[in-house]
């Protein structure tokens, strides 16, 4: 199976409205930067997300939280300066690393 493509368009282009997707890196290092920004050209919603972090604003994941929020965000150990996990949060459920809450 070839594995390379020419495009990170090209690289999320299964990815569809609904779709869980785990995104790597720490803190704003070692990102997929260039597959974020695709999606959030392609205007991919409702998605779940996994990652440690939820980005800056206009930076990593928080390109995808100004665009629309995720409908749910798997344990952000990092919240980042996103001013948009602010105005989403009720939206987004974010696990604690205490699994009795919910935050």
């Amino acid at each position: 199976m070839h594995k390379v493509v020419a495009s990170a368009d090209e690289a999320i282009r299964d990815i569809s409205d609904g779709a869980t997707i785990m995104v790597g890196g720490f803190g704003l290092c070692g990102i997929p930067e260039n597959l974020i920004r695709a999606l959030v050209r392609k205007g991919v919603k409702n998605l779940t997300t996994i990652s440690n972090n939820v980005g800056v604003d206009g930076l990593g994941m928080g390109l995808l939280l100004a665009a629309g929020p995720p409908r749910r965000t798997g344990d952000p150990g990092f919240s980042g300066a996103a001013r948009h996990l602010q105005v989403h949060r009720p939206q987004v459920g974010f696990r604690s690393r205490n699994p009795e809450r919910l935050v």
